[in-house]
């Protein structure tokens, strides 16, 4: 055999290995439908993130319909995102025992039961419950999304079909307020949770035509020791951000547990990953440079989006007075940034070096950071418009270029526990920003609350100017209730403008990092 039919047949043999790969040896390769696999993940993971962000908008309504606290309402979103990150942790050994295909069809299901029950829950306690079991339902979409992306189109392609699913899981965050605001004003919070049934029955209707299983490993164990360890960590972690401002912080012997709880999971967890002959996640995730990057940025990715979403809201609804639905239309220039960003990416990512384009999606969510971060209860819709169109500009620069390195340099054999992984930490960033952010507003608001106070006295000059004696009289009832509002909505304003201060910092340190990435085209030599 000559050299140029060796070099043939060993063409010929990966190609069949590939097709193997994808198709399980069930179907050609000729038969596998490329853009409605691509179509159907990106439905189906848009339902699922959009789901988990349609919700913001209309927490002040489900507040009042159920009679709870705004601490208790946020457990609506929180046990949401808590549910789905630590079952995300089970999603590569379900995959391997049940099949790709028949999880993804099977948990669609689910979430579309839990929608329906969560839309017509009678109190807080209900609803929880069932939207524990949609984020647990919820959790194999982007994981198994990712690695079916992966391993459906060749290498060169993997950066412009991740731009292109990032269209559902960067613009449904964003979209999300926007539609809920309309359908809590139109209808009523409970069709928020209902309009993902016939998205869901969608979703399921095209996995069962277009989606292709891999086959399954029946032998696979589960690392029961690890799973725990994690799961241990997420929820007492989420548990002392949600509880901490309320009861204390250290002060509490509550959270003095879950801290322990959370360091003592982390010391398990990370011994029986250097010890254990079989954990769910392999060491060789965290001997990768790019892959451990992109998790870090993945976590703050996670955090920038969701976060924005709750801070933005509650600024233009409780401080500058817009109704529900008025306030999701202005966030709309977010949503056209990102998507705007995504188009631009998926034309731009197979002809640029990937670290340009998250490094100017970097640049761009700390300029908007700092911009919003500067703003007054007066400001402005056009100034306010084009901070929130370069925001969701930069995180629709950033999540395609990242994922495209992160897995130029992870072996095929790792892809699942590796997509597990990461979005693990951008859904478990996105609960744990919300509980940051508000740990933020609250925080800021009472000490601004404070120092504000001490200088109202009938000597400030301010108080003795003649619409300012009339409207914040000290003398009069309705003067002080009127000042009383005055004050708390400035010391809220305080806290809107440290959260944005703060992811300006977190943006600001990010870019410099992305140099640490290596290229593609140096991760495949």
């Amino acid at each position: 055999m000559d050299e140029t039919e060796q070099t043939a047949n060993n063409r010929a043999a990966r190609k069949q290995d590939l097709t193997m790969t994808v198709t399980g040896g069930a179907r050609p390769s000729a038969e596998i439908n490329r853009p409605m696999i691509l179509a159907t993940i990106t439905l189906s993971t848009m339902v699922v993130v959009l789901d988990m962000s349609i919700t913001v908008i209309a927490l002040p309504h489900m507040q009042g319909g159920l009679s709870a606290t705004a601490d208790q309402v946020a457990w609506v979103m929180t046990s949401y995102i808590v549910t789905m990150s630590i079952m995300i942790a089970y999603t590569g050994w379900l995959a391997s025992r049940i099949g790709r295909r028949r999880l993804y069809i099977a948990s669609t299901v689910l979430f579309t039961v839990g929608a329906l029950l969560s839309g017509s829950a009678d109190s807080l306690t209900e609803l929880v419950i069932y939207r524990s079991l949609q984020g647990a339902a919820a959790a194999p979409a982007f994981p198994l999304g990712q690695a079916i992306i992966l391993d459906t189109f060749p290498r060169e392609r993997h950066g412009q079909a991740l731009a292109y699913w990032g269209v559902g899981i960067m613009v449904a965050p964003v979209t999300g307020p926007i539609l809920g605001g309309y359908i809590t004003e139109i209808f009523d919070w409970r069709w928020v949770f209902f309009l993902g049934a016939p998205l869901g029955i969608t979703s399921v209707l095209l996995a069962s035509k277009y989606l292709i299983d891999v086959g399954e490993d029946r032998q696979r164990k589960f690392d029961w020791l690890g799973f725990i360890a994690l799961a241990a960590v997420l929820g007492a972690a989420q548990l002392m951000m949600d509880r901490g401002q309320r009861v204390g912080w250290f002060e509490s012997t509550e959270i003095v547990i879950e801290a322990t709880i959370v360091a003592l999971g982390l010391y398990i967890l990370i011994v029986h990953i250097l010890t254990s002959r079989n954990p769910y996640l392999p060491p060789a995730l965290f001997t990768d440079r790019n892959y451990m990057l992109g998790l870090v940025f993945s976590f703050v990715l996670g955090t920038f989006v969701l976060s924005g979403n709750y801070v933005l809201t509650l600024f233009l609804q409780n401080i500058q007075g817009y109704p529900v639905m008025s306030a999701g239309m202005i966030l709309t220039p977010r949503a056209v940034g990102t998507l705007v960003a995504l188009i631009a990416v998926g034309r731009l990512i197979m002809h640029l070096d990937a670290r340009i384009l998250i490094a100017t999606g970097f640049a761009a969510t700390a300029v908007s950071s700092l911009m919003l971060a500067q703003i007054n209860a007066d400001v402005g819709v056009l100034q306010f418009s084009i901070a929130a169109f370069l925001n969701g500009f930069g995180t629709g620069c950033i999540w395609a270029p990242m994922m495209t390195l992160m897995f130029s340099t992870l072996h095929r054999q790792y892809r699942t526990e590796g997509s597990m992984l990461v979005n693990l930490t951008r859904s478990y960033g996105s609960g744990l920003g919300i509980s940051i952010a508000a740990v933020v507003l609250t925080r800021s608001q009472s000490v601004a609350y404070s120092e504000l106070t001490e200088y109202i006295t009938p000597y400030r000059e301010a108080l003795q100017l003649p619409d300012a004696a009339g409207q914040w009289s000290l003398e009069t009832a309705s003067g002080l209730a009127a000042l009383q509002v005055e004050v708390s909505q400035q010391a809220f304003m305080f806290g809107v403008l440290n959260n944005f201060l703060w992811a300006f910092v977190a943006a600001g340190i990010a870019l410099p990092l992305v140099a640490l990435f290596r290229r593609d085209a140096e991760a495949a030599n």
